[in-house]
C-alpha cells in the first residue's frame, strides 16, 4: 500500500505551539526527534494525514487514509504504557480519542513507522496491527490484512 509522496510537515511542543514548519518530511523527523515531548502532523497531497505524538519514551500515531479512514496502529507485544500520550485529539474533527493506551510503542518505533509513512511506504506485519477508530463493519470471513486493503479501498 503506499501512502501521499508530498506532505506539508508541521511540529508542535506539548502546549501546541507550532515551532516548525516545513514541505520536508526528513527536516520535520529531525527537528521532532530534538524535542522531548510533542507532536509531528503531516498532511499529504492526496489528503492523507498522520499525526505522531510522543514523548521521552513512547509514541502514538494516527493515520488518516486519503479515503478519510482513521488508522491507528496497534503493538500486541508492546509494554509501553503511553502514559505521556494519552490526551489526544483527532485533528479532523476534534474528536478526543479514547482507546487502550497500552498498546502505544516506544519513541524509536513510533518514529520509524511515521518515517516509513512519509517515505510513502504503508509498513504492514503481525507485529504492527493498523485498526480503525470507526467500525465499519468488517466480514468475519477477511484475514486481517484483508480487511485493512478493503478499508484502504486498495485491494
Amino acid at each position: 500500500m503506499k501512502t501521499s509522496f508530498d506532505w506539508d510537515c508541521t511540529v508542535e511542543n506539548e502546549d501546541g505551539d507550532q515551532l516548525f514548519e516545513s514541505s520536508s518530511p526528513c527536516d520535520a523527523l529531525q527537528f521532532a526527534c530534538k524535542l522531548d515531548v510533542g507532536t509531528l502532523e503531516a498532511v499529504g497531497k492526496t489528503r492523507d494525514n498522520i499525526s505522531l505524538k510522543f514523548d521521552g519514551q513512547s509514541s502514538l500515531i494516527l493515520y488518516t487514509t486519503p479515503q478519510q479512514r482513521l488508522l491507528r496502529p496497534q503493538f500486541p507485544l508492546s509494554e509501553v504504557s503511553g502514559d505521556g500520550v494519552e490526551d489526544l485529539f483527532c485533528d479532523c474533527c476534534g474528536i478526543q480519542i479514547d482507546g487502550d493506551y497500552s498498546k502505544c510503542t516506544d519513541r524509536e518505533t513510533g518514529f520509524a513507522l511515521c518515517e516509513s509513512i512519509l517515505a510513502g511506504r504503508f509498513p504492514e506485519s503481525d507485529e504492527v496491527r493498523w485498526v480503525l477508530l470507526f467500525n465499519y463493519g468488517p466480514l468475519e470471513t477477511e484475514s486481517y490484512f484483508q480487511r485493512l486493503r478493503r478499508i484502504l479501498r486498495l485491494g
